[in-house]
């Protein structure tokens, strides 16, 4: 059976075959958290680099602040709700009634601004009340409602071993029991086309990664950097050989879907050489399978967890469709 046809079959939900064999999905269940704050607007804007379908079914989970990273940006993001709640017109200056004010408004802004670029999208709306671990309620509505990926914004870490910068995205990113997108603002020009890294640490997470990215609706011109890593070591001619053989055909369904495709072998520290290239390239996201190939603290690999807080670029941690929550439960 070939890569492409396994790819037809592992798929969930609604999909189409294009007439070169390869899959579009139309729809996909995006979960994204909206608080208000810099790096919430940040997730809305990067909706439509994402390569989503117009189609997609997106559940607004408007929350109260929690994403900002430093106490000063917490109070700028409260005092910005607060302004955009008496702009609005709806403020009652009811202490009572503020957090709900706050939250209304909140949720038709991010509505309307999910409609402009996906006007035939299906959008729901909820506010979350927990004041505590809002990251814990937004990981069990993504898991109640089904989502298939939740996408959050976060800042930059200056340190793979300081977490206060991306703290609730990497607590997402760990537990969530789908993919999550970090959603970052990659400076690059306006013309530059999108590029994207697909990550491979071992070749049991290829298919699904290169699934992942052909399923998607990328503009044209779109580059795909297929990068293999491998640590430092003896390697000889024969499996030089079978890696390239099985990066050129995974990068035979990108390719057919018109996706611009480049296949590179990376040898290093894995967290090190990814870093650099992503930064080399200026990509607008890597997408890396969540468990990798060393797992800690809970589901989430070395590699991604470094990409997580340090990239300056979107992260897309996946997961296959195939997981039971029951998977990422501990053991009694």
């Amino acid at each position: 059976m070939s890569l492409q046809t396994q790819q037809v079959q592992m798929l969930n939900g609604s999909v189409q075959t294009r007439s070169d064999g390869s899959t579009d999905r139309n729809t996909i269940k995006v979960l994204i958290p909206f608080d208000g704050s810099e790096n919430s607007d940040v997730a809305l804007s990067e909706l439509k680099r994402a390569g989503l379908p117009e189609q997609l079914e997106a559940f607004l989970a408007v929350t109260s602040v929690w994403l900002p990273s430093s106490p000063y940006e917490i109070t700028r993001a409260v005092s910005a709700r607060r302004l955009k709640a008496l702009t609005a017109g709806v403020s009652s200056f009811a202490p009572a009634l503020r957090n709900y004010e706050e939250q209304r408004v909140l949720s038709r802004e991010a509505e309307q601004r999910i409609r402009s670029d996906f006007p035939p999208a299906t959008i729901s709306t909820e506010t979350l009340q927990s004041e505590a671990a809002v990251s814990n309620e937004v990981i069990r509505r993504a898991e109640r409602w089904g989502a298939e990926l939740i996408i959050v914004g976060a800042k930059t870490s200056p340190s793979p071993y300081i977490t206060d910068y991306a703290g609730p995205a990497l607590k997402i990113a760990r537990e969530a029991t789908c993919s999550v997108r970090i959603a970052r603002i990659c400076a690059q020009h306006e013309d530059s086309p999108t590029r994207l890294i697909i990550a491979l640490e071992t070749p049991a997470s290829s298919a699904h990664l290169v699934e992942r990215v052909a399923e998607r609706h990328w503009p044209s011109e779109t580059e795909v950097h297929l990068v293999l890593l491998r640590k430092r070591g003896p390697h000889d001619q024969t499996q030089d050989l079978k890696e390239n053989a099985m990066l050129e055909q995974l990068a035979g369904p990108l390719r057919e879907t018109g996706l611009r495709v480049f296949v590179t072998t990376l040898t290093g520290q894995p967290k090190e050489i990814l870093l650099s290239k992503a930064r080399e390239l200026a990509v607008d996201c890597v997408f890396i399978d969540a468990a990798g190939t060393n797992a800690i603290e809970g589901s989430l690999g070395a590699v991604a967890q470094v990409l997580v807080l340090g990239a300056h670029c979107s992260v897309e941690v996946v997961r296959s469709r195939s997981l039971n929550p029951t998977d990422f439960k501990p053991a009694a």
